[in-house]
């Protein structure tokens, strides 16, 4: 992806201004500025901590399902052909009722491990790199105004990269 050279350097301005704001800022206008910002950021924090114990519980409640599933396909994996072989050879009615019980089970067992595989991606990858970001912010020296200048750099400085490579 190509970014503009404007914008790269519009982020790296305004990313500059809020890292630039413990200088020029009065200390009464940064404490009520970084106070809402923590309390904002903390907020995200308990949503993704609360997310993650919601997936976690869900996990343990459905540990014999997610398990019966995993142990079907690896059956399946594993003995595909001798268990087929021996199917077809009875042939006829076993063999049609074979690959319809097994067919509804593979794709019942692999919808189970999708749907787990899926949100434990979304959780713990987009939730944990939000986690990572609002802490970061919160613990910052300089507070989460500063912080969220830093962060900006960063993407200004990620996307330039970018643009660099494409040329």
């Amino acid at each position: 992806m190509v970014f503009d050279e404007r914008a790269v350097l519009n982020i790296q301005v305004v990313a500059s201004l809020m890292m630039a704001a413990e200088y020029f800022f009065p200390k009464a206008a940064r404490q009520v500025i970084d106070t809402y910002l923590v309390g904002y950021f903390g907020d995200i924090d308990d949503n993704v901590s609360k997310d993650w114990r919601k997936f976690l519980t869900y996990l343990g409640g459905a540990r014999w399902k997610i398990l019966l599933s995993a142990s079907f396909l690896v059956f399946l994996a594993f003995f595909y052909d001798p268990l087929f072989y021996y199917i077809e050879r009875a042939g006829g009615v076993a063999l049609l009722g074979s690959l319809i019980i097994f067919g509804l089970g593979f794709l019942k067992s692999a919808s189970i491990i999708c749907n787990v595989l899926a949100s434990a991606t979304v959780l713990f990858g987009f939730g944990g790199l939000l986690r990572a970001v609002s802490i970061f912010l919160i613990r910052t020296e300089k507070g989460p105004f500063a912080g969220a200048g830093f962060v900006l750099l960063l993407i200004s400085f990620s996307m330039q990269y970018a643009r660099i490579d494409a040329l």
